[in-house]
């Protein structure tokens, strides 16, 4: 059994956030870095631009390892990741060509191992509840950003929904816009515009210029 604490110990505990500013702050707030983000989208919806955002601002806190398990390596994440400004020799981001669970256990029980994972995508990684649960288990100090397909409003598959439910930071991309649902931001959390054209296109310059401007 472990050890109850006291309201008075959970209040003074001293928790490691992501200081995240702008954009950022106002979408996400300071989130916990031993915390699940669950990224799911609609086909060609700004998704791997989005994530690889995600991925340049969070590797000024840590190292980020995006396992491209659905593509590997592939000359659309290198646009991506070129788009958000993560360049050539950079050290703080590296790519995973398809790791599943066994050889990303491996490669996480290392020494200095990456502090910030992407799994892209969660149908591809086959994982089980049970896998995903471990995972979380065994290195309760990293983070992972979880990606998922979409079937219809919701993750596509029971392992998706599973986590999803699970996660602290719930994020759906739909017309280059990440609509957000976070445990950390008080109030409504601020939709994060991926590419200002794009989402102009699909949602129309009202819709985008209101919550830009709010």
């Amino acid at each position: 059994m472990r050890r109850a604490v006291s309201v008075t110990q959970l209040h003074s505990e001293k928790w490691v956030e992501y200081d995240l500013k702008g954009q950022w702050f106002e979408s996400f707030g300071k989130p916990e870095r031993s915390n699940v983000w669950f990224v799911m989208a609609e086909v060609a919806s700004g998704k791997t631009t989005f994530v690889a955002m995600l991925c340049k601002e969070l590797s000024q806190f840590g190292i980020v390892a995006y396992n491209s398990i659905e593509e590997g390596k592939s000359k659309s994440l290198s646009k991506a990741f070129k788009r958000a400004g993560i360049k050539s020799g950079s050290r703080k981001v590296i790519v995973l060509n398809k790791e599943y669970f066994t050889e990303l256990c491996a490669r996480l029980d290392k020494h200095k191992s990456p502090q910030i994972v992407v799994i892209d995508t969660i149908q591809h990684s086959w994982f089980t509840r049970a896998q995903y649960t471990e995972l979380k288990e065994r290195y309760p100090n990293k983070t992972f950003v979880i990606i998922s397909h979409m079937d219809g409003k919701k993750p596509e598959g029971s392992v998706a929904k599973f986590i999803y439910q699970d996660a602290g930071i719930k994020i759906t991309i739909r017309g280059f816009v990440a609509f957000v649902k976070s445990r950390y931001v008080d109030g409504m959390p601020k939709p994060f515009v991926i590419w200002e054209k794009g989402a102009i296109d699909f949602h129309g310059f009202d819709f985008i210029n209101k919550f830009k401007a709010a």
